[in-house]
């Protein structure tokens, strides 16, 4: 990780191998690319600890996720040759919230220390650190001192699985559903699906506008959100949908009838796959995958819309607007056991989108670069209070909350506040 001037600091070698999480920094590596001043003093690191000097850059080696430093404390640039069954895993650190952006590299989330060993006898010491600490707290940490911005816990390696998420030892000490509230999962009360995908978007998703220019019939349109950016608020209704439309945005899937032909569809449709054999939609991946390329999945519209990827504010979205979706949002729809019971769906919605709520997404899911995400089964996986054994009193208080946050939001007021008062609840 690049932090303010760490290429200068001294080696200590106290591991075989430093392994990061290359993707979480793949956004800004093409920044480091051109970065000449981070590439020299990689290069006179590397020449000063009489390490073999290399060809590639430094955001290569950041692309393969071989890293050689956590925070200020170089420990070791060792070849990839090092990696064998035989090594123990030594640490393994969740950083959260540390941001290096403005030196061309972000740090990553999570950083695994390795050191040759037996496994079998080995314990990992797992350590959490938060935005407050420093290098000297994570220093610390590694050598088995906790300290409330670097939480230390030590975990037999046989006890680890390559499959589940070691996050989850960290954070047995906290609770994202309060004691004493009927809880469960949250696939027990809402289906989640990854959203519609349509293999190429722009083709598939259409403004109003093109609407128009091509002379789209409404049958072959479905009403469709295709991104975060459209949903800023908890709830999505018809007069916000209306609001998209006039402002140019994507709101418009083509989605082919099942009862149409193609000899039998309007001349403007047929003109408009044409245009989409032009930008070869066909040969896009996805599309010749599917017999014909232009009819894509068929679903539903979701009751709730999540916001798949975050940095500071995940969203689960009441659909009131009915819209279909594009995959990088996730759809949750009401199991027999939510059905016909908005009451209970928004009270669950409001403490998703509180604080305790936010704890809950944060533990299901992972963190990749600063951005929370959960994929389906994590989302479905994750513990939330069973709205449906909670009496009638505490399910309208939760509900007009929902409301509060959402108005509340509109407005951009104090939002804090309104997500406080429904973890108070």
């Amino acid at each position: 990780m690049i932090q303010q001037d760490r290429l200068s600091a001294s080696l200590q070698t106290a591991f075989d191998a430093i392994i990061a999480a290359g993707r979480s920094i793949e956004p800004a590596l093409e920044r480091a690319r051109s970065n000449s001043a981070i590439e020299e003093r990689y290069q006179g690191w590397l020449s000063r600890h009489g390490l073999q000097a290399t060809k590639e850059s430094l955001a290569t080696v950041a692309r393969q996720a071989i890293y050689f430093q956590v925070l200020n404390q170089i420990l070791t640039a060792p070849p990839a040759s090092v990696f064998s069954e035989d090594v123990e895993l030594s640490h393994f650190l969740d950083v959260i919230g540390l941001d290096t952006s403005s030196h061309g590299v972000l740090t990553s989330a999570c950083i695994s220390l390795i050191e040759r060993g037996d496994p079998a006898d080995n314990s990992v010491r797992l350590i959490e650190a938060g935005a407050a600490a420093t290098a000297d707290d994570l220093v610390a940490a590694i050598a088995g001192i906790d300290s409330p911005v670097a939480r230390v816990i030590e975990v037999p390696q046989v006890q680890l699985g390559a499959k589940e998420k070691w996050t989850g030892y960290l954070h047995t000490h906290k609770r994202s559903v309060s004691t004493g509230l009927p809880e469960t999962e949250l696939g027990q009360l809402l289906t989640v699906k990854r959203g519609i995908a349509t293999g190429h978007n722009r083709f598939f998703c259409l403004t109003e506008k093109d609407v128009k220019r091509w002379g789209l019939p409404s049958e072959c349109l479905r009403p469709v959100v295709t991104g975060a950016r459209d949903l800023p608020t908890c709830v999505l209704n018809a007069d916000d949908f209306v609001v998209l439309r006039e402002a140019g945005r994507p709101v418009w899937l083509f989605y082919w009838p099942v009862d149409w032909a193609l000899e039998d569809a309007p001349e403007s449709v047929r003109r408009y796959l044409a245009h989409g054999e032009e930008l070869e939609v066909p040969q896009r991946y996805i599309c010749k995958n599917r017999h014909p390329w232009y009819v894509g999945e068929r679903r539903a519209p979701a009751d709730v819309l999540f916001t798949l990827f975050n940095r500071e504010n995940p969203r689960f979205v009441l659909n009131e607007a009915r819209v279909l979706i594009v995959n990088v949002l996730h759809g949750l729809s009401v199991t027999l056991g939510l059905s016909r019971e908005s009451q209970r769906l928004k009270a669950l919605l409001a403490w998703l989108n509180s604080d305790a709520g936010r704890e809950g997404l944060r533990q299901a899911g992972g963190v990749y670069g600063g951005m929370l995400k959960a994929e389906p089964g994590e989302l479905s996986r994750m513990r939330v209070p069973d709205v449906r054994r909670l009496d009638l009193k505490a399910v309208c208080e939760l509900a007009m909350l929902f409301d509060n946050l959402c108005i509340t939001q509109r407005q951009q007021s104090d939002i804090d506040t309104a997500r406080r008062a429904i973890d108070d609840a």
